[in-house]
């Protein structure tokens, strides 16, 4: 017990008040284990559920010990997908986000009607665009990801599923160039958002503020640049979980969302101004249409395919 005592902070979040003792944090992260547990038993039956029942097992296990995992990969079939992940809890938490809890589950055909053109903004380790293969087979797939490790990772699954995704190293940002990132070994909230990275550094509870690195020079790159390398004049799906730096993307001259279907966005609220983001949104013509999870959100237009 003492381990747990001494490193229970992961299990703390933002907006626990400091009085939120041991025992109720341990007995909460206790039936989040057994939620997720059973999702991924009834989602995926057979022996995929039972594998990512034991990384969420896992993934839970090290947050209440306060662990960053182990050295190593996993590789678990879901479904007609195979994924790589490192044996670490920040990859788990996308693993458990993206197939267990699918906050990218959305009717999309309904809306755009064929999903030719996905383009994933943030992909980490590539749990996103993999589901989105796997939803859309047929779909050409664009990652974008700044940060080399993930990208290893990601490389992996692509091998291992034989896709053709386009894999664009750099971080999207309201101007092409160069930006700052700032890594963190929680490898799914690096940010090229200063206070984003800076504030979640100075929680003591919050994984970052033992797992901080240097900051480093990446390239950056617009959504409209993106799109015209590719030779896209438009997207049906674009997902984005940019780890706060949306305000400054969607803040920036953003008419490329009128070449855009559906926005899956994550609005990290703790740290943008989302009432701002959704004004413009509104303005080029996209409504709020589903909520998933903590932060991801669903926009959609009413009109057929952007892409052609």
């Amino acid at each position: 017990m003492t381990g747990l005592l001494t490193t229970s902070h992961y299990m703390r979040r933002d907006e626990d008040p400091a009085a939120l003792g041991l025992v109720r944090l341990t007995a909460r992260e206790a039936r989040d284990c057994l939620r997720d547990v059973s999702t991924a038993l009834s989602r995926w039956p057979g022996r995929d559920g039972r594998a990512l029942a034991r990384a969420m097992a896992a993934y839970h296990w090290w947050m209440a010990t306060g662990s960053s995992g182990r050295a190593g990969t996993w590789t678990l079939d879901v479904g007609t997908v195979r994924a790589h992940v490192r044996r670490h809890p920040s990859d788990l938490f996308v693993l458990r986000e993206v197939f267990v809890d699918q906050i990218y589950a959305f009717p999309y055909r309904d809306v755009v009607g064929d999903v030719r053109r996905v383009l994933d903004v943030g992909s980490n380790v590539g749990l996103s665009p993999l589901y989105f293969s796997s939803v859309f087979p047929q779909a050409e797939v664009a990652c974008v990801e700044p940060v080399p490790e993930n990208l290893e990772v990601l490389e992996a699954t692509r091998a291992a599923n034989d896709l053709t995704w386009h894999v664009v190293a750099a971080a999207v940002a309201a101007e092409p160039g160069e930006v700052t990132l700032y890594p963190s070994g929680w490898w799914s909230s690096s940010s090229t958002s200063g206070h984003v990275a800076h504030a979640r550094e100075a929680s003591a509870h919050r994984p970052e503020h033992r797992l901080g690195r240097q900051p480093v020079t990446v390239r950056a790159v617009t959504v409209p640049q993106l799109l015209d390398e590719l030779g896209w004049d438009g997207v049906d799906v674009l997902k984005m979980d940019i780890e706060g730096a949306e305000a400054e993307v969607l803040a920036a001259d953003a008419d490329w969302l009128d070449r855009v279907g559906v926005l899956a966005v994550d609005i990290h609220a703790k740290y943008v101004a989302r009432g701002e983001l959704l004004t413009v949104l509104a303005r080029h013509g996209l409504r709020p249409a589903a909520e998933a999870g903590a932060h991801a959100s669903v926009f959609v237009r009413e009109r057929g395919p952007v892409a052609s």
